[in-house]
């Protein structure tokens, strides 16, 4: 059986809905396979909870009052009452954590530097992706179309911009922070005074932020990517109903009390040229960014059939696993896919070391400086 550490929680905005994928995940292990360590990640901390299978103790969660965990190299080490005692050398680690940095590359770095692997894209596919105003210029380098933005630096900022802004894009506008996810911050904005007020919220959340050209008339598509045995799977695409702007964290999250309250339509009826689109785009930027794990992406499209991607998410709520229905994969199958790949990469990453005499040189030279006569 292998061990897995299932990492889940974080300091964003998100941390509620990455504690449920967490434990929705946690459930639906093949326990004949896996022994599962869940890990609430906190600051820099890791804390293995006393009952992780139950929401409840989330809510008034003190880290504290639970069993602070390390990890040492691939090992997953407790503290004892006397002293460390060692949990379990660590297969892989599957990271729910949404938002911050544990989507951001900063957490698949810790575990880059310990030789883990780990079941979200890299760093640098991380990075990018979190990155609103990055990883538009990436599509457009890519030739993957996106809504025409603009960037705005709050260090930069004063009210000029904000005429600058809605001269270049012309309402409606619709702002949102760079580097946030699940509709944290955004607002649409149809006069120069709802711009203002757009703008100041999203400063809120980040100190950078984009304005967009809102698209009036159109049509949300969400389709995953998870790869398998080094090929990719590709998601039926799902087309989410009863919105008008944009999902809302109450849209996406809370409304009538459940989880994704907004209806769906999946799969989604597509023309075969726009579904060709879709997953076209999804293939160079799943491909280009060099991903790992399950990649969901958003995409809109317009009246005249325009795709345009929106954002990539690279770890999605609930891991995507229900727009893998038409697949047959369900959610156990996916967590086996996560895994399984995410061990294979990493036994195949490159194990160059590269060995020069610059220092036994160096050393050479620093001694005859200080003794002229040698240089004679």
């Amino acid at each position: 059986m292998k061990n897995i550490a299932v990492v889940f929680g974080g300091n964003s905005c998100e941390r509620d809905i990455s504690i449920i994928t967490g434990v929705q995940l946690c459930r639906n292990v093949n326990k004949n396979k896996y022994n599962v360590y869940p890990l609430v990640y906190e600051g820099s901390d890791f804390y293995l909870p006393s009952n992780p299978l139950e929401i409840d103790g989330y809510i008034k969660w003190v880290g504290e009052e639970q069993n602070k965990v390390y990890f040492r190299g691939k090992s997953l080490i407790k503290n004892g009452k006397i002293r460390q005692k060692r949990l379990c050398a660590i297969d892989c680690v599957v990271l729910c954590t949404h938002g911050g940095e544990g989507e951001n590359g900063v957490l698949q770095g810790f575990f880059e530097c310990l030789g883990l692997p780990y079941t979200s894209a890299g760093v640098c596919g991380s990075a990018v992706a979190m990155n609103k105003s990055v990883s538009k210029a990436v599509f457009k380098h890519i030739g993957c179309r996106s809504v025409e933005s603009v960037s705005v630096n709050k260090k930069d900022y004063d009210e000029s911009k904000t005429q600058y802004v809605a001269d270049k894009l012309d309402f409606p506008i619709i702002v949102k922070p760079s580097s946030q996810g699940s509709s944290i911050g955004i607002k649409i904005a149809n006069d120069i005074e709802e711009l203002q007020e757009a703008i100041d919220t999203a400063f809120c959340f980040d100190s950078k932020i984009i304005a967009e050209k809102a698209l009036t008339d159109f049509v949300e598509i969400n389709v995953a990517v998870v790869a398998k045995g080094g090929d990719l799977i590709f998601s039926s695409p799902e087309q989410p109903v009863g919105w008008k702007d944009f999902l809302t964290f109450e849209d996406k999250y809370i409304a009538g009390g459940k989880m994704s309250g907004s209806g769906r339509i999946y799969p989604a009826t597509l023309t075969d040229k726009t579904k060709k689109t879709v997953y076209d785009y999804a293939k160079r930027i799943y491909e280009f960014l060099d991903m790992k794990g399950v990649v969901r992406m958003d995409f809109l499209i317009d009246k005249q059939n325009k795709v345009y991607i929106n954002e990539v998410n690279t770890i999605p709520g609930s891991m995507a696993f229900y727009l893998f229905e038409e697949e047959d994969i369900d959610y156990e199958d996916l967590i086996d896919i996560l895994v399984d790949e995410a061990i294979r990469q990493n036994a195949e990453k490159p194990k160059y070391t590269f060995r020069s005499d610059v220092l036994s040189e160096f050393e050479e030279c620093n001694n005859a400086c200080k003794n002229p006569s040698k240089l004679l």
